[in-house]
This record gives structure tokens, sequence and C-alpha cells, in this order.
């Protein structure tokens, strides 16, 4: 189904301590699929943490370091004085003597316990993790924004219902003071109509109010730091409800889960870390050098080496260590397995909100087209003498009641969705389609 989602940011003069009258703001227009396009570019918190998993994947192209060689360079310089033969006094030097040296140094470890391969696997883990949580704060980001997005549209609907509920208002007031003039109507129907209308109007002041904040809300969303829009048409996607889930298969594709699939692993790899403390080091090194006594020193000379070495003994803190890191490794088990419950519990509770949401939205629907009826004929009976005002008035209200119902009742509806999105870890998407509105 295809929806749109319009952004109309109007041309307005701005007065601030900060702007002069003749400045403006740009007109812009968005429909849902751009609105989503522009939260995904510009939302200053999605820009954080797509940054921070820039930081774990060159953490993780690190981590390789271990299994190349090192090099180094040094270049020295050193001068010296000697005393002049026969004297004790230390100021009678002789001439200084200047010397210069360059070198190279490489250096392959060729064995450590394994430790290189573990710490390219712990790192990789880290990254999964990182990757991940970027997944959930887009995720949550994207609830915000869904939720915001159907606040927008509620509150659109809900500025538009309360100046049709004043107008019929003021239309039922000059019934009740035509009948009331003529006799057939008591003072007491026509100041209660009056009283009606004033809050009517009341109601209509509060829900452009409403507006306005959702305004600045999807403005802080969509990184929109000067302009005045207003939301106009439907609110973001509109999913059909899922028959009853496979709630295993969906609680282990939880962000939350799989949070804790990727701690557990970190655990372990920690653990073969501890481990290869135990193992000898083999390490291959060679270097070349010069020296001379002018600057750039000639003659080469060269080294090269092997060296093996094998811990003994550091006080027991190889062996704690190994043994705090399986308890935490069973600790991340423990949390995971309890992760895993959890989220088969949420995915169950959400997906009964959602369906319920559904339902209710469909029931309070019959009763507002019930309700429109009755008012209808309750209208027609009241002009002809047939009802009393009692008796119209009740059926009125319910009509704005139910009316009123229909419209929480949809922006629950797409907060049990945006919360059912949430949980799986389903962000926004830009789609192909884009209707622009003008």
């Amino acid at each position: 189904m295809k929806i749109s989602f319009v952004f109309i940011f109007f041309l307005v003069t701005v007065r601030t301590p900060f702007a002069t009258s003749e400045e403006t703001v740009k007109v812009e227009y968005y429909d849902w699929p751009a609105t989503v396009e522009r939260f995904l570019n510009f939302n200053p918190e999605i820009s954080a943490a797509r940054m921070q998993l820039e930081s774990a994947r060159f953490n993780l192209r690190g981590s390789y370091s271990g299994f190349f060689p090192s090099f180094a360079a040094g270049l020295t310089y050193r001068r010296t004085s000697s005393p002049v033969q026969g004297s004790n006094n230390l100021s009678s030097l002789s001439d200084a003597r200047e010397n210069y040296g360059v070198n190279l140094s490489a250096n392959q470890n060729l064995f450590s316990g394994l430790r290189d391969l573990h710490t390219v696997n712990l790192a990789d883990h880290q990254f999964g993790a990182a990757a991940n949580s970027f997944v959930r704060t887009l995720a949550e980001l994207s609830y915000q924004l869904r939720i915001t997005a159907g606040r927008s549209k509620f509150a659109v609907s809900s500025l538009s219902l309360a100046r049709d509920i004043e107008r019929r208002r003021e239309e039922n007031l000059r019934l009740v003071q035509l009948r009331y003039e003529n006799g057939s109507e008591n003072k007491g129907s026509s100041l209660l109509a009056a009283a009606y209308l004033d809050s009517a109007r009341y109601e209509t002041l509060q829900a452009s109010q409403d507006l306005q904040s959702t305004e600045i809300e999807l403005a802080r969303l969509l990184g929109i730091t000067a302009g005045n829009f207003l939301p106009q048409s439907e609110a973001p996607e509109s999913l059909t409800i899922p028959e009853q889930p496979d709630l295993e298969a969906l609680a282990v594709r939880t962000p939350e889960y799989i949070a804790a699939v990727w701690e557990e692993k970190a655990a372990k790899s920690n653990i073969e870390i501890s481990r290869s403390q135990f193992y000898p080091s083999l390490n291959i090194n060679g270097s070349l050098f010069r020296q001379d006594t002018a600057f750039f020193p000639q003659g080469n000379q060269w080294s090269m080496g092997m060296s093996v070495s094998y811990p003994i003994f550091d006080g027991g803190k190889d062996y704690y260590g190994i043994k705090a890191a399986n308890a935490n490794a069973a600790s991340k088990q423990y949390l995971r397995e309890a992760s895993f419950l959890n989220m088969k519990s949420k995915v169950q509770t959400s997906w009964q909100n959602f369906f319920a949401a559904e339902e209710k939205l469909k029931v309070d629907i019959s009763f507002l087209r019930a309700a429109e009826a009755r008012a209808e004929i309750a209208r027609n009976k009241y002009n002809l003498g047939l009802l009393s005002f009692d008796q119209w008035d009740i059926i009125e209200n319910d009509l704005i009641q139910r009316q009123k119902r229909v419209l929480e009742t949809k922006l629950e509806r797409n907060t049990a969705q945006a919360n059912w999105l949430l949980l799986q870890g389903i962000p926004v998407e830009v789609q192909k389609e884009n209707n622009v509105q003008k």
C-alpha cells in the first residue's frame, strides 16, 4: 500500500532576537520516503553511532598486526670528550669526538600460544557487538520517528476534528437558541450549548499547541534547526498483523539477545587468551646498523637471533586469570539464556498488544459508524421536536467521544506497531516510491 507523509515547510517571517524581520525560512516538501532518507542521513545520533561502528571496524583490522613483522629504524648521535693525558683538571679536556649511528631492526613472532589468533577472534566478536549496537541504536531512533510521526498524524487529525466539533457546536447553539427564542427550549439548554462551544474552542487551541510540539520533535529527529512545518497525510508504514509468531525464532533475532550472544563469545575468547600465557613464545629478530665518526655512517654490520621464553612463575596471576575468565564466560552464558527467555516473553506480549490494538480499532470504528447514524437521526428528530434536548445531547456527546476515541485507538495501534518493530530491531527504510506533494 502506497502511503505518503508530507512535511510542508511554510514560508514564514521569523522574529527572534537572532533574526531580523526580513529573514525567511525556505519551503521544503517531504513525503515519507524522503523523510526517512533525511532522518538516516542527518540525524546526529545516527551519525555518532555510525562513527562508533567505524571505530570498531578499524580496531578489528588493527588486531591482525600480531601476524606481521615489526620494523623499527633508529638514528643516534654521541659526542664525547676525555681529559688531557697527565692532567687531573676536569676542565682540561681533549677535543670532543663525535659518533653517528643508524640502525634498522625487524622482529617476527612465530608462536605465542595462539594469542594472536584469539586476539583477532576477540576483536571480531567486539566488532559484531558494535554492529549489533548500531542496529539497536538505529531501531530505537526509528521507533522515536515512528512514534513522533504517529503523534503528528494524531495531532493533525485531532486539530481537524476539533475544528469540525467547533463548527458542529456552533450549529447546535444556533439551533438551540432559535428554539429558545420561540419558547420551545429552556434557558439552561441554551447556556449548556454555549458552554459546549467554549469547550470546543479550547480543545481546538489545545490541539494546535499539541501539533506545534510534535513539529519540534520531528525537526529534532530530522536534524532540522530552523523552519515551521506541518505534517500532512498519513503516518508511516502500516503493517498487517502477523499470524501467531514463532516465539523462539523471533527471540533469537532480537538485538538484545544477539548482544548477549556476542558478549558470551567475547568472554570465551578471553579464556583462550588467558590460556596462551602458559605456552612458550618464539621470536626471531634481526638488525642492520652502521657506526662512524662522520655523517652519514659507512660500513654495514648486522645481527640475527632467535629467542624463546617460557613463563615459570608469576605469583599465580595467569592461573587465577584463567579462573576469572572461566567464571566470566559462565556468567555470560547464564545471561544469554536469561535473555532468550526474556525476549521470548516480550515477543509474545508485544504481538498480543499489536493484535489487540488492531482488533480494538475495528470495534471503535464500528461504534463510530453507529454513533454517526444515531446523531444524524437525533438531529432531525430534535428539529421536528420529537426529541428533547437532554436526549439529543447524550447522542451528540456520544458521537464526539467516539470520534476522539477512534483517533486515540489509531495512535495506540501505531504505538503497538512501533514497539513490535523495535523489539525485532527493524529500522525505517527508504522506499522506492517518492511521492512529493506540493
